[in-house]
């Protein structure tokens, strides 16, 4: 369950009182006489977030319900949710410890403590303050059997909010969107799944349902799933000469790369080719956007692109952000040479790092690892294991398997470019960038990434973006523009 979703629905938060008149008896612990009162399903009804980025992420919440039910250890419950965000359903489970007045679980790198609080009659209103490495939070979260409540229990609830010290704002369930169907009720026709058909990622990569059967039955082999699923190098939009002293490369662009700025702006980009740990030769860009420039993007570009046609997007996002731009065309990719694999991107990635800091001079706390779409995979693997100013993860995804096989619940010894087993060891502030509406990498991902991050930021979630038109959105350079300007400077 992400950060912002998990918490919506189970959590039972801690009691951090103000004083005020009637506050003792508005926040009393709810100790019911006979405990199984408490079991079955519950319904969503209002709720609000603190700090504000997780009041924010509330509001992302459509419908929601949470069902509480007992195991053979008379200290542990299970506790089953449904949400319903974004156009699309996230249902899982977890179980929690009982403990005196408190309930405590684990999921992924949350720690979750809460209790239940007094509150109107056939109501449940949980509250849970949860801890992510040093990030905290808390939620509070009132549910009826109906999810159906009336002004006197608003008002009541608008109180306790006062008594909590949470901000006077909250969300509401407006008691009319569909609740996600339980998990364990399959049926075939689901509502709004965050499950996606596999066809909607070979698409793009030209693979028939039954290639991919014959790929991963013929044995698997990481590489060549890798490869196969991953990969589309487009046709060159660019080459690259050198002078008779063999140290000055000059970029030629062809009309496929779709130059959009001068001849001054083009001087302003300087390329080289440097050497791989496997023996490749990669092409290079470092893109001068701007003389004050603090950080330096180091660029993983997506699928099907290479550095002629995303040439243009550098200078535009760099003299925007007032960051300088340094990306590198995988192997196989426009200039470099060899054939593109899992292995082969992890060599690129980590000759790029060392090229811009010693060629430049660039220091580690200068530099914002950025990936995007595929990209996100040597991004994640070198942030996991050098530190750096700040990662951007753009579109991610979780693993190969993960894309074409939403249901994945684990990594298995086959799957390629497993995001989610390495994102965790991420000590760098990370931003997570992902569209609601993402065709290819679907939503979820970014979200379950989100959720294992050590040093999250706030997200951006753009309701209504697809894979590839994230930023065409105008909150797209605002997010990227607030945290280069203002949040890295405060980390």
């Amino acid at each position: 369950m992400s950060a912002h979703v998990a918490v919506f629905l189970l959590t039972l938060v801690s009691l951090s009182a103000a004083s005020a008149p009637d506050c003792k008896d508005l926040i009393k612990p709810f100790i019911p006489d006979d405990p199984t009162l408490v079991f079955g399903k519950w319904v969503y009804v209002m709720g609000a977030g603190d700090p504000q980025q997780y009041h924010t992420a509330l509001q992302s919440l459509r419908s929601s319900w949470i069902h509480v039910s007992p195991t053979s250890d008379s200290q542990t419950v299970t506790l089953r949710w449904g949400d319903f965000c974004f156009n699309r359903c996230i249902v899982d489970e977890v179980n929690g410890t009982v403990s005196g007045l408190a309930t405590t679980f684990r999921k992924n790198l949350s720690e979750h403590k809460g209790h239940m609080l007094e509150t109107c009659s056939d109501c449940l209103l949980w509250t849970d303050t949860f801890k992510n490495r040093d990030v905290t939070g808390r939620y509070i979260l009132q549910f009826t059997r109906t999810g159906k409540t009336d002004p006197q229990n608003v008002e009541m609830f608008k109180k306790q909010l006062e008594c909590l010290n949470f901000p006077e704002s909250f969300h509401s369930y407006d008691g009319e969107t569909e609740l996600c169907p339980d998990d364990r009720e399959k049926t075939e026709n689901k509502h709004k799944t965050s499950v996606q058909s596999p066809s909607s990622f070979l698409r793009m990569n030209h693979l028939s349902l039954s290639e991919l059967c014959c790929l991963f039955c013929c044995p698997p082999c990481p590489s060549k799933i890798a490869s196969k699923l991953a990969f589309l190098p487009p046709e060159p939009t660019y080459s690259l000469m050198c002078d008779d002293s063999g140290s000055r490369w000059t970029l030629h662009l062809s009309e496929r790369a779709d130059w959009q700025y001068s001849a001054r702006e083009k001087e302003a980009i300087e390329c080289f080719m440097t050497r791989t740990s496997r023996g490749n030769r990669i092409a290079c860009m470092f893109v001068r956007c701007s003389p004050s420039a603090r950080y330096t993007l180091l660029f993983s570009h997506g699928n099907a692109v290479d550095l002629g046609q995303m040439s243009s997007f550098y200078i535009g996002l760099g003299s925007r952000i007032n960051c300088n731009v340094f990306s590198y065309d995988y192997s196989g990719y426009g200039a470099s040479s060899g054939k593109p694999s899992e292995k082969n991107l992890y060599a690129d990635v980590d000759a790029a790092w060392q090229a811009l800091r010693s060629r430049y001079g660039i220091r580690p706390e200068s530099v914002i690892v950025y990936g995007q779409s595929i990209g996100t995979v040597p991004s994640v693997d070198l942030a996991s294991r050098y530190e750096s100013a700040a990662v951007v993860l753009h579109s991610p995804l979780t693993s190969g398997m993960r894309v074409a096989f939403p249901d994945t619940k684990k990594t298995y010894c086959f799957d390629a470019f497993p995001n989610i087993d390495k994102i965790s060891k991420v000590t760098s502030p990370v931003l997570v960038i992902h569209g609601t509406e993402d065709e290819v990498i679907d939503f979820s991902h970014g979200l379950a990434l989100y959720e294992r991050c050590q040093r999250p930021v706030e997200p951006l979630w753009v309701e209504g973006a697809g894979h590839n038109d994230v930023e065409l959105y105008g909150q797209y350079l605002e997010r990227l523009k607030q945290f280069v300007a203002h949040e890295l400077v405060n980390l």
